[in-house]
């Protein structure tokens, strides 16, 4: 499937994705990760043995996203390895380590208001007047995180 009007589109949009990619702040690696879906790219980077962190982009969106923000959680953490999981509702409901899910109140994708009763344990925080792509939260997100892991 096509996403792109023309090869020469698809060839522009790549090149300026990489060309972003080389301005990534700490040293990465370029990683395919398999999925339920297929493979995924990933820049992987942290500390080794770290905790894993995993910084999944919004729809419309690639890894660029994170360029403002990865020098701040590469300090603490590392990349996750391997495939990721997938859960229903109802396990991502005994979920027993902490978690964090921000979202828009006027995200078009997802519920996000059903997501307090899908994680009763999550710290829920749903932006009023916010669609799907989220304003920068990296301190409130850095916050969590290192009180999640004291």
């Amino acid at each position: 499937m096509m996403i792109y009007a023309s090869p020469s589109g698809a060839r522009a949009i790549e090149r300026r994705y990489r060309e972003l990619l080389e301005l990534w702040p700490v040293p990465h690696e370029q990683v395919r990760v398999p999925t339920a879906h297929g493979e995924t790219f990933v820049v992987a980077c942290g500390a080794a043995g770290a905790p894993p962190l995993v910084l999944p982009h919004g729809s419309g969106a690639n890894s660029a996203m994170w360029l403002g923000d990865v020098a701040v959680w590469a300090r603490g953490f590392g990349p996750r390895r391997g495939r990721l999981p997938v859960f229903s509702d109802e396990e991502l409901g005994r979920l027993g380590m902490p978690v964090l899910v921000i979202a828009g109140e006027r995200d078009g994708l997802l519920d996000s208001h059903g997501t307090r009763r899908r994680l009763p344990r999550a710290d829920v925080r749903v932006l009023p007047g916010v669609g799907h792509l989220l304003p920068p939260r990296t301190q409130p997100i850095m916050d969590f995180l290192e009180t999640s892991h004291d």
